[in-house]
């Protein structure tokens, strides 16, 4: 049997823990029959797992009788991809056809009603007015959405579309930072309005019984590994892939490299990723506290931040799932190991 667990991004690992509220939260407002919102957004700190429960949706709607599910490159030009797609799936074909709508002879671009047509904004809204006529539902997912020339006016067109009542469904996953972007330019107020699904840390039984499903150990140790992963999707998926190619007599002989992994991964890119006062909190919280919960006041005067901006940072942090906010007046550091990270930047700094 290969190794369940998988340290690759993108990736639908073998053995993962699911999120069934908030992943049928968002299939059940896409399919009832008046659907709440045509637009969901899923964020949350890399590794949280935004690519697995979009996968999963995906993955339930595509077998849903009279539902077409697309991913779409955000790097690309969407619409343009969009319509291609749309056009080569052979089970809508022929609808598409019926409807005049094909390629050029040459295979350069589409015609509409045999005349050339090179806007794909009007290409695809003729798609989605036969698609609505034959009854069927478009859901389009964009995996790790940015701020770009492309997105922007894939999400201008998919708001006029809105408007236009077609059937067709959005389902976006991406950093905080970006989907904050994005959501903030001054035309695109309808994914400010959308609802956000923020990726909370898996629960520890459910970690614990994973683990003990794939290894033959004492339940303690399984539950050792659910604390040691903190929740973190990413962790889980590390330290069981560790356990399963290194069978350690301990598991705490296996620290070293899953600090490598995080660090490596992860953790650098989160970093770097930060401003220079996102930093000196976080170096503050370990200072004080390690990997415990530090009061504000302290970390405020220990950094020399006022009130306000400080208020500001912390709730940036707490968004970008760098630190958790939970308790009143404190705070802590939300991913495992990360004080020991911070440790090494101070060490080598």
């Amino acid at each position: 049997m290969n190794n369940p667990f998988t340290i690759s991004f993108r990736m639908l690992p073998q053995k993962l823990i699911s999120r069934p509220a908030q992943t049928n939260e968002i299939i059940d407002a896409f399919t009832s029959d008046q659907a709440p919102t045509h637009t969901f957004m899923i964020t949350g700190v890399r590794g949280s797992g935004k690519t697995v429960m979009m996968t999963e949706i995906c993955s339930v709607l595509r077998n849903r009788k009279d539902w077409t599910v697309l991913e779409l490159n955000p790097e690309k030009d969407v619409l343009k991809s969009l319509a291609s797609k749309l056009y080569n799936l052979d089970t809508l074909k022929h609808l598409f056809s019926n409807a005049s709508i094909s390629v050029s002879i040459m295979g350069f671009g589409f015609t509409i009603d045999d005349t050339p047509v090179d806007d794909y904004e009007v290409i695809v809204e003729r798609m989605l007015k036969v698609l609505k006529k034959h009854h069927k539902h478009l859901l389009l997912a964009v995996d790790e959405a940015v701020n770009n020339p492309y997105i922007r006016e894939f999400a201008h067109a998919f708001q006029i579309y809105l408007r236009q009542d077609y059937d067709i469904f959005l389902l976006m996953t991406g950093l905080y930072e970006n989907l904050y972007e994005l959501q903030n330019e001054k035309s695109l107020t309808f994914l400010y309005r959308a609802p956000k699904v923020f990726l909370e840390p898996l629960s520890f039984d459910m970690i614990a019984e994973s683990y003990s499903a794939v290894f033959d150990q004492e339940p303690s140790v399984s539950v050792e590994m659910a604390k040691l992963t903190g929740g973190y999707a990413f962790a889980y998926q590390v330290l069981g892939y560790l356990k399963w190619e290194r069978k350690p007599a301990e598991i705490k002989n296996l620290l070293p490299e899953f600090d490598h992994y995080l660090a490596d991964y992860v953790y650098d890119k989160i970093w770097y990723g930060l401003t220079e006062k996102e930093r000196l909190i976080l170096h503050t919280i370990v200072k004080k506290a390690g990997s415990q919960y530090a009061r504000s006041m302290e970390i405020r005067d220990a950094a020399g931040i006022s009130k306000n901006a400080y208020g500001v940072y912390r709730d940036r942090l707490v968004r970008k799932g760098v630190v958790d906010g939970r308790l009143y007046g404190q705070l802590r550091l939300a991913l495992p190991g990360f004080e020991r990270f911070i440790q090494k930047k101070e060490l080598y700094a």
